[in-house]
């Protein structure tokens, strides 16, 4: 603290940081940090930002950096860090988005926090956007609109994910009705919530309140009952100590975009707050605790709350599944969960986009296709291993030609064997020392969800229902276009082979057969290989094999 007093000569100011700052270390105890290492990041933070800057101001910038996402154990606040090799997290470079993906996938932040720059949503922006260059104001609406979408699809992983996420831009923001922040509002679970933040402490860096109306957006219920109060005083602001509000303008709006410590502080009470709620956090306990009961299903609740209370707990209503293969009685939680992977995967795979109805008559001429589940567990009752997977019900109608996809002769399976059995006049012979680099090997790989890897052909768009697990379904009015190729669509299997074609002939230099347009050869890798849907049957040397697989 000796620091601070020399940034600030104001002992009220000095008084209220210290109590705020035991404050913090509480909930870093209590959310599972580690005080002493608390104590030294905020020091080590403090220290770089005064050095650098060295205005009072910048304490403010401080303490909306703690507790950082290296502190809380499970969170992840705020990603404005640098990576391992020190490269800074610039969201416009698409690689370092996609380490960020990675780094929200490895790490699983129990909550995320997300506060994209709101610049070109202002209201003032929109004003002014007749006088400016069109180029430069549709250049930073792409950009910004890059960002938003790169900043929900984080969101919806947290959602489905069974996390939570936490959503802030200025109420009065244009973002509000775009697509993306109205998918994630369609969310189970998600609401939003607005507060004036000069009732948080917001002055902007001077010594008056600023209002500057605030809208968030979670599926945390506690951490939005958090962040309700607003100013209530029709002249001047409600706060204690009341004051005239200050124009949130100019070098007061960048200051501003710091969030005030009592702000801080009542986001990160709203996490402890919801892991109480969700049992996670006991008094008495430090971190946060795995449920007792995480693993069971409700199917084993019931059975456990049968025999301890010589009851029959009816289940009429209770939707049932059945496998699609053996017609078994499946686990309704599991079969949940299946179908939630399912819908990440597409979510990550990007297989659609969401749509009106109108589009598929117009485009198609008919409804969207249908789709249903096809859930089977691939293990037993004692070791369950459920999957689902989506797929839709496109039959051909009357009048519509027929679409069908190359399909190996059996012969061409046996030709790869042969090759590799078989020393050739006119080839070289195979190695069979089998320590060699250049042995003779035969190669099977089967792609999965092969069919999920080709894009769509943009002239001839194939529109499908979603499911009703899916956030899209709510509302009635909407349908996917694909943009790659689906399980059970008409055009999937030529799709896939279109290509599957393309990556071995025009990136990998492979040469298609003349008797079958399944079969293919690399010259120069003597390579030989054969295609049956997503299953590839090859022959070759050891080393080639490698970089055919790669």
């Amino acid at each position: 603290m000796g620091l601070l007093k020399t940034c600030s000569g104001r002992e009220d100011l000095r008084k209220r940081l210290i109590r705020d700052s035991e404050e913090i270390r509480k909930l870093v105890r209590d959310l599972g940090g580690s005080v002493p290492r608390y104590k030294r990041e905020r020091t080590k933070a403090m220290k770089g930002i005064v050095s650098e800057i060295y205005s009072a101001p910048r304490i403010t910038k401080m303490i909306k950096m703690m507790p950082s996402s290296e502190v809380l154990a499970g969170f992840a606040l705020d990603l404005t860090t640098c990576d391992t090799d020190g490269r800074a997290w610039n969201f416009d470079e698409e690689e370092m988005r996609t380490r960020a993906r990675k780094k929200v996938d490895k790490e699983e932040p129990m909550f995320l926090i997300g506060s994209p720059f709101c610049t070109p949503y202002s209201p003032l922006q929109a004003l002014s956007a007749n006088r400016r260059d069109p180029e430069e104001v549709k250049r930073e609406q792409v950009r910004a609109a890059v960002h938003m979408e790169f900043v929900t699809d984080l969101y919806r992983k947290q959602v489905l994910a069974g996390r939570y996420f936490l959503h802030e831009h200025p109420l009065c923001a244009t973002s509000w009705k775009l697509g993306c922040i109205l998918d994630i509002m369609a969310m189970d679970g998600v609401d939003s919530e607005w507060c004036d933040q000069c009732q948080y402490g917001q002055t902007g860096g001077t010594q008056d309140p600023v209002k500057k109306p605030t809208r968030w957006m979670s599926n945390s219920p506690e951490i939005l009952k958090m962040l309700q109060l607003k100013c209530k005083a029709k002249d001047g602001c409600s706060r204690p100590g009341g004051g005239e509000h200050t124009l949130c303008t100019g070098d007061v709006a960048r200051m501003a975009a710091i969030y005030p410590m009592n702000l801080c502080k009542a986001i990160l009470q709203g996490c402890r707050a919801q892991l109480r709620e969700d049992g996670r956090v006991f008094i008495g306990h430090v971190g946060i605790l795995p449920r007792e009961c995480d693993s069971w299903s409700d199917r084993k609740l019931e059975a456990k709350a049968e025999k301890l209370l010589y009851v029959k707990i009816a289940k009429s209503d209770e939707e049932e599944f059945k496998d699609s293969v053996t017609g078994q009685m499946l686990d309704a939680d599991l079969v949940r969960e299946a179908r939630r992977k399912e819908l990440e995967y597409f979510e990550a795979m990007k297989v659609w986009l969401r749509k009106p109805r109108e589009d598929s008559f117009k485009h198609m001429g008919k409804p969207p296709i249908s789709v249903r589940w096809i859930d089977v567990n691939k293990g037993d009752d004692s070791n369950p291993e459920y999957r689902s997977r989506l797929v839709a019900r496109e039959i051909r109608r009357f009048g519509e030609e027929p679409i069908f996809a190359p399909t190996p002769p059996l012969e061409s399976l046996r030709t790869i064997l042969s090759f590799a059995a078989t020393d050739l006049p006119g080839r070289p012979a195979h190695v069979r020392d089998p320590l060699s680099e250049r042995r003779t090997q035969i190669s099977f790989i089967d792609i999965k969800r092969a069919y999920l890897c080709a894009k769509t052909d943009s002239e001839d768009p194939t529109y499908v229902e979603v499911p009703k697990e899916h956030p899209w379904h709510k509302d009635g009015g909407s349908c996917a276009l694909l943009l790659k190729h689906m399980y059970g669509t008409r055009k999937a299997g030529a799709g896939w082979h279109v290509e599957i074609l393309a990556t071995l002939t025009d990136k990998l230099g492979f040469t298609k057969g003349d008797a079958s347009a399944c079969i293919f050869r690399h010259p120069e890798r003597g390579i030989e290989c054969s295609i049956h849907g997503d299953a590839l049957s090859a022959q070759g040397p050891k080393a080639e094999l490698e970089w055919y697989r790669q």
